[in-house]
């Protein structure tokens, strides 16, 4: 009797994973109900010892960035009544920090432009952690004429702030960011868009 509950285990790893839906909600990767039932509480399971396949967007329900057995267990926990939060957001990349960017500058020589010695369009300082930060958040004013952007960095919104659009290739005033050299990769402005929705922390 004592070695029931391993047998059970055991045979609950070993059982065929359900298939799977074609767009699961949070916490369940194989029903297709509006919420989880006890096998997707199983399917992650199984996804957690390598069984089977679960998209941590749908079967990371605590956003540790990690299916694992207890995401399982609090899917279990949601479906039978407890007040579990499931989480399943699927977002683990972490946003990019201030010298991240700094160093992204530094890549496209854009302290050549806009440092301590020139400062095309009133716009100083990147090479500079503190100098470089102030011009860009905490002043961020835009000097070019006819701009509809107000600021040069807007914390928590990309889309608003003119430093995105001068390195996107079409800026609404002026030239784009770089003059000289190869553009900015779209690998490097995603990572400084995700620096901007951050909050642009100086980190």
């Amino acid at each position: 009797m004592k070695y029931l509950p391993r047998i059970m285990m055991i045979a609950l790893l070993l059982a065929p994973a359900p298939a799977r839906a074609a767009q699961g909600d949070c916490g369940q990767p194989n029903s297709s109900g509006t919420t989880p039932v006890a096998s997707d509480a199983l399917g992650i399971l199984q996804a957690a010892v390598g069984l089977a396949e679960c998209a941590p967007a749908t079967c990371d329900v605590d956003a540790n960035c990690n299916v694992t057995a207890s995401d399982a267990l609090r899917t279990l926990q949601s479906v039978v009544g407890l007040p579990i939060v499931l989480n399943c957001d699927g977002n683990c990349e972490t946003a990019a920090t201030w010298m991240e960017v700094m160093g992204i500058f530094a890549r496209y020589g854009c302290p050549g432009c806009h440092g301590s010695v020139v400062s095309q369009g009133g716009l100083g300082g990147l090479g500079d952690f503190d100098a470089g930060y102030f011009q860009l958040v905490t002043d961020g004013s835009v000097n070019c004429f006819n701009s509809s952007f107000t600021s040069q960095v807007v914390p928590g919104d990309p889309d608003a702030s003119f430093l995105i659009n001068k390195i996107s290739g079409s800026p609404d005033c002026g030239s784009n960011m770089p003059i000289a050299g190869p553009p900015v990769s779209q690998a490097d402005i995603e990572r400084i868009r995700s620096w901007i929705l951050d909050g642009a922390p100086k980190n």
